[in-house]
C-alpha cells in the first residue's frame, strides 16, 4: 500500500507539473474580436497592483496594465505566434484598448504575493475547525458509553492530525485516534473503535451534502459538476433515510443480510454503533451541526488563503472546491492526500474561473496549515497524560 501511495503521489506531481504555469502569462484580445493571444514573460512587482508592468519574452517589450481594459505599450513591438504583431507604438505613453486582459501569474509569483494577515486568519479558522471535530467525537463517545474528558478528546484529535501526515489519505489519523481511545476504554473496545468510524461517516456525509448545496447553487461554470455531485448527495440521502427507517430495514431484512456478508460480525457492530446515534435524534442533530460548522470553517479558511493570494473567487466557489477536493483526496491513495489534493484544487479552481496555479498555491498553503496543526499533535504526544494507567491519576475509578 505504501508503494502504491508513493506511485500515485509521483503521478500527481507529474500531472501538476504539466498543468501548472511556472512562468507569468498575459492574455490579450483586441476589440475587433480576434482570438485571445497568450504572452509569456514576467511581472515586475505585485501582480495585483495597478499599474502593473509585464515584460514580454517575445520582442522584449514592456506592457503596463493601467486599469480596466486599458493597456500602455512600450516602444518595441510585441510579437505573437508566427511573428504576428500584437501591439506596437513609437510612443511609450500610447494606450491600446483591448477587450480582454487576463493576468495569470505563475506559481512562484503567486506564492510570493501572499498577504500574511489573511493567511493568519485562515490558520486560526482551521484550528477552530479542529475543535468542532473534537467536540463532535466527544459527544459520540458519551453516546457509546465511553465517557472521555473533552480535553482528552481534543488531545486524541490532534494526535490523529499528526498521523494524517504519515498515513494515506486525509483521514489516516483516524487509526491513531482509534488506538488512543481503545487504550483508554479496554472494556468497551468495540464501542470505542466504532465511535471513530461513526464520527468519520457523519463528517463525510455532511461534507458531501454541503458541497452539493454550494455546487448546485453556483452558476453555469460548474455545470459539468452538478450531475455527479448531486448524484452522490442523493445517494447518501437515500441511503441514510433507508438506514434510519425501521420499516425499510425490516422489509430488506437488513440484520440478516449483513450477518451473511464477509466480516459480518464487524458490520453488525458498526450497525449497532450507528443505531445508538440514530436513536438519539438530538445527538444526531448536534453531530451534524458540528460537522457543518467544521466544513464551513474549513471552507472559510481556504477562502481567506485564496484571497490572500489575490483570488477573485468568492466563498461559494472555494467552499465547493474544498468539499469536492477533500472528499476525493480523503481516499487512501497517497500519503496525506499529497499531490492528489493539489491537482484537484487546481482543476476545480480553473473550472470556477480562476487559474490552475492559484488552486495549487491555495492548496499548498492550506496543507501548510494542516501540517502546522499536525506538528502540534506531535507535541501533544509529549505531554504527560495524568489519566493513563501509571500516571498521577491512576487508580481512580473511571466515571460511568
Amino acid at each position: 500500500m505504501r508503494a502504491i501511495g508513493l506511485a500515485v503521489f509521483a503521478f500527481a506531481v507529474w500531472l501538476i507539473s504539466t498543468n501548472i504555469g511556472w512562468r507569468d502569462e498575459l492574455r490579450l484580445e483586441s476589440p475587433s474580436g480576434a482570438e485571445a493571444v497568450s504572452l509569456g514573460g514576467s511581472i515586475e512587482g505585485d501582480w495585483r497592483a495597478r499599474p502593473m508592468v509585464f515584460v514580454a519574452d517575445e520582442g522584449n517589450a514592456a506592457l503596463t496594465v493601467v486599469a480596466g481594459e486599458r493597456l500602455s505599450v512600450g516602444p518595441a513591438r510585441v510579437l505573437g505566434p508566427n511573428g504576428r504583431v500584437i501591439a506596437g507604438s513609437d510612443d511609450p505613453g500610447t494606450g491600446m484598448a483591448v477587450s480582454m486582459i487576463d493576468v495569470r501569474p505563475g506559481l512562484p509569483k503567486t506564492l510570493r504575493g501572499v498577504q500574511a494577515n489573511k493567511v493568519g486568519v485562515a490558520f486560526c479558522l482551521l484550528a477552530l475547525a479542529t475543535l468542532t471535530v473534537a467536540t463532535r467525537w466527544w459527544r459520540l463517545l458519551l453516546v457509546h458509553d465511553c465517557p472521555t474528558r473533552w480535553r482528552d478528546a481534543v488531545r486524541f484529535t490532534y494526535v490523529g492530525l499528526f498521523f494524517n501526515v504519515v498515513f494515506p489519505g486525509f483521514n489516516g489519523g483516524d487509526v491513531a485516534r482509534a488506538v488512543a481511545v481503545v487504550q483508554r476504554h479496554p472494556a468497551r473496545r468495540p464501542e470505542a473503535l466504532m465511535s471513530v468510524v461513526v464520527d468519520r461517516v457523519l463528517g463525510l456525509f455532511s461534507m458531501v451534502i454541503i458541497g452539493a448545496c454550494f455546487v448546485l447553487t453556483s452558476d453555469d461554470r460548474a455545470a459539468d459538476l452538478k450531475l455527479p455531485v448531486s448524484a452522490a448527495a442523493a445517494g447518501l440521502l437515500v441511503g441514510g433515510a433507508m438506514f434510519c427507517s425501521q420499516r425499510v430495514r425490516g422489509w430488506l431484512r437488513f440484520e440478516t443480510l449483513i450477518a451473511r456478508l464477509p466480516m459480518g460480525e464487524r458490520l453488525e457492530r458498526l450497525d449497532r454503533s450507528a443505531r445508538l446515534v440514530v436513536e438519539r435524534p438530538r445527538e444526531l442533530a448536534g453531530a451534524l451541526v458540528l460537522s457543518s460548522m467544521n466544513h464551513l470553517l474549513t471552507g472559510a479558511a481556504v477562502s481567506f488563503i485564496a484571497a490572500g493570494l489575490g483570488s477573485q473567487l468568492g466563498f461559494g466557489e472555494w467552499m465547493s472546491t474544498t468539499a469536492i477536493a477533500n472528499t476525493i483526496s480523503g481516499l487512501p491513495i497517497s500519503p496525506g492526500g499529497l499531490g492528489v489534493g493539489e491537482h484537484l484544487f487546481g482543476a476545480l479552481a480553473a473550472i470556477f474561473g480562476s487559474t490552475y496555479a492559484m488552486g495549487v498555491a491555495t492548496s499548498l498553503i492550506f496543507r501548510v496549515g494542516l501540517y502546522g496543526l499536525s506538528l502540534t499533535g506531535g507535541l501533544v504526544l509529549l505531554i504527560p497524560d495524568a489519566s493513563r494507567p501509571g500516571g498521577p491519576g491512576a487508580g481512580t475509578a473511571e466515571p460511568r
